[in-house]
């Protein structure tokens, strides 16, 4: 028998006494959706998802929403991050104040031996990342 691993949306929703549809409209802001909640019953959804410790499935939101919010880095095969050389340090400094000025997440790839770069930027364009810094 498998084991549920974290709450769901559908558990939020069951507990609160209200549709998935609520909870869901709730938690993402989605004024979009023409789902009208009470102020009461708005509080009442949150205070169940804080108290049963819910976490959006950051998965399924990327999915959902075509994005994932993370922008990643490639510096080639030759680029060698380095924490303590300035220009390295400015640059990567500078990208993740870019990145969490805009509520996006970074990814740094590291070296990948041994492949051809058209195989890198398959990887890279998969859909795991919105953008790409070359």
């Amino acid at each position: 028998m498998l084991r549920k691993i974290g709450v769901t949306l559908n558990d939020v929703a069951r507990q609160a006494g209200v549709s998935s549809a609520c909870v869901s409209a709730v938690l993402s802001d989605n004024s979009s959706r023409n789902i009208r909640v009470s102020e009461t019953t708005r509080q009442h959804v949150i205070e169940v998802a804080q108290r049963i410790r819910y976490q959006p499935n950051v998965m399924a939101r990327s999915l959902q929403q075509r994005h994932t919010n993370i922008v990643g880095f490639y510096g080639g095969p030759q680029f060698l991050l380095d924490a303590h050389h300035p220009v390295s340090a400015a640059m990567l400094g500078g990208i993740q104040t870019g990145c969490m000025n805009t509520g996006r997440n970074l990814l740094l790839y590291g070296g990948f031996h041994q492949r051809s770069e058209e195989s890198i930027f398959a990887e890279l364009e998969n859909g795991h990342v919105d953008g790409l810094i070359v």
